[in-house]
């Protein structure tokens, strides 16, 4: 299956302290990542999109998780992670200054096939 740039990287990982400490001190980078995204895949597109030098990239699965609501079962299916190493610069430190403070400032993508008839 081929991805696109931005069908890649799917958002950052905010929510989680072990995402803030990888930021802060290890200049490490934690991202969701399509389930299909290959290591290189999610390299291009970090350095394609943020315009930044990625020295190595780390992936991991995340299990289903499952939560009783009443007396249904609902399952989430797991999620892929990268944990992106960044090359220092001045364009990497900014990226984490978004990281810090709220999220990361996702690009958007421009698609004429979302103009719904206007």
């Amino acid at each position: 299956m081929a991805l696109k740039l931005y069908d890649v990287i799917l958002g950052p990982v905010t929510a989680s302290s072990k995402a803030q400490m990888l930021n802060q001190k290890l200049r490490k980078l934690m991202v969701y990542v399509h389930p299909d995204a290959t290591k290189t895949q999610i390299k291009e597109a970090v350095q394609k999109l943020f315009n930044v030098q990625v020295t190595k990239v780390n992936t991991l699965m995340t299990g289903d998780k499952s939560r009783r609501i009443g007396q249904r079962l609902v399952v989430r299916s797991g999620r892929k992670k990268a944990i992106i190493s960044l090359k220092q610069s001045a364009q990497a430190d900014s990226l984490f200054g978004q990281v810090g403070t709220s999220e990361v400032v996702m690009p958007e993508v421009v698609s004429s096939s979302n103009n719904h008839g206007q």
